[in-house]
C-alpha cells in the first residue's frame, strides 16, 4: 500500500509523463472529431462555437505537451499558465467542460471525462510535488504566509 505523500519528486515526475501522454491523445481525439462537427455543422450556432474552440484549444493542448519549441516560443505568450501543472489542470478541466454537450457525441462526452480526470491528475501533481519539495527544502526556504498582506483593491 503506497501512500501519495510517501512518493518522490521523481516518481510524481515519472508519472506526469505518463499523464501528458495520456492527456495529448484524449486532447487529439477530441481535436479531431470537434473539428468533423465544426465542418459537418451542428444544429446550434453554439455548438459550432463550441466546437471550434474545442478545435484551437486541443491544438495548443497538443503544442504544450509534445512541441516544447512551440510551447516556450509562441504558446507560453499568449497562454503563461500552462508552465505551471495547476493551470494546466484546471484549463484541461474547463475545455471538458465543452465536451459535455451530448450534441457533440457519445464519444466525445467520454473523451471529455477523461479530459476533466486528466486536469484533476495535473492539479494533485502540482500539490504533491510542491509538499514534497517544502519538506525537502531546508527551514526558512519558504517564506511563511502569516506575515503577508493582501493588496488593497
Amino acid at each position: 500500500n503506497i501512500m501519495l505523500r510517501d512518493l518522490t519528486i521523481a516518481e510524481i515526475e515519472a508519472k506526469v509523463i505518463l499523464l501528458k501522454l495520456v492527456s495529448g491523445g484524449i486532447s487529439g481525439a477530441i481535436l479531431f472529431f470537434s473539428f468533423l462537427n465544426t465542418l459537418e455543422g451542428l444544429h446550434y450556432y453554439m455548438q459550432r462555437i463550441a466546437s471550434l474552440y474545442l478545435t484551437i484549444f486541443c491544438a495548443v493542448i497538443l503544442c504544450s505537451e509534445f512541441s516544447p519549441y512551440v510551447f516556450e516560443n509562441f504558446i507560453l505568450k499568449f497562454f503563461p499558465f500552462l508552465q505551471f501543472h495547476s493551470g494546466r489542470g484546471i484549463f484541461y478541466m474547463i475545455l471538458g467542460t465543452f465536451c459535455l454537450d451530448p450534441e457533440m457525441g457519445y464519444l466525445v462526452f467520454l473523451l471529455g471525462i477523461g479530459l476533466i480526470a486528466c486536469g484533476v491528475l495535473y492539479v494533485v501533481a502540482f500539490f504533491l510535488i510542491d509538499t514534497q519539495r517544502k519538506s525537502a527544502a531546508p527551514a526558512g526556504a519558504y517564506p511563511s504566509s502569516a506575515g503577508m498582506r493582501t493588496p488593497d483593491v
